[in-house]
């Protein structure tokens, strides 16, 4: 089986996170897995300056933790995939599947409602996963589903508690989501480790998401796997 971790912050791209992006393939190599996504916050927690231009903010974004982390997974021998992590009223959400190119061209993104976001990345051959979505903090207004929208549920966030990631597979059961599972590694000390295993490796982003939405990937987490077997 292949592992790979879906959901990872550097510190250079999202202020929330304390590992550098040159350490993060290190990281995880020295953990057994075979791959992971930088997941760095495309706002709210980002490094990249508030009002920055556009076609700026996303070469900024793309540089400043994703293609640091690549060049050096590329050195070492670890995949690395890029998705970015948008927040909208703190509910966060995993953008797969999307180029730079593409990116580039949405300079209207921000001006749209969610729904709307979500009808342009599927029709720009995006996959959407909604990350810890009954997480409860102070700064979380409030928890907002979208089962229509999404393509899959991380049912183990590495971060969250027993509780939450229980709701999460309750939730991806009863709408017949596909089920993914992320770390959410913010330091180089994370208890819970968490993602997919795959039964064939992945070389592409494409890859992630065909093995996901075939359902031959599972997730797993070091702590809650036994959740997914309760009733």
């Amino acid at each position: 089986m292949f592992r790979y971790d879906l959901h990872c912050h550097t510190a250079e791209g999202s202020k929330c996170s304390k590992l550098a992006a040159k350490d993060m393939p290190h990281y995880y190599k020295s953990l057994g897995y075979d791959g992971f996504f930088v997941t760095d916050h495309f706002e709210g927690n980002t490094t990249v300056p508030k009002g920055t231009p556009w076609r700026e903010r996303i070469e900024q974004f793309y540089h400043n933790g994703y293609e640091i982390a690549k060049a050096e997974g590329d050195k070492i021998g670890i995949k690395v995939f890029f998705a970015p992590e948008e927040s909208l009223r703190c509910n966060d959400f995993l953008l797969l599947g999307l180029s730079k190119d593409w990116w580039l061209a949405q300079e209207d993104y921000f001006d749209l409602a969610p729904n709307d976001r979500f009808d342009r990345i599927h029709a720009g051959g995006g996959y959407i996963i909604h990350a810890h979505p009954f997480a409860e903090a102070p700064w979380i207004e409030s928890i907002r589903l979208f089962p229509r929208k999404v393509d899959a549920v991380e049912v183990f966030n590495g971060g969250g508690s027993e509780e939450f990631n229980r709701n999460a597979i309750w939730y991806a059961k009863a709408y017949g989501l596909r089920m993914t599972g992320g770390t959410d590694t913010h330091t180089a000390e994370e208890k819970n480790l968490c993602g997919i295993e795959s039964p064939r490796e992945c070389f592409t982003v494409a890859d992630i998401i065909d093995v996901i939405r075939d359902g031959s990937a599972k997730p797993f987490s070091a702590l809650h796997n036994a959740l997914l077997y309760q009733g």
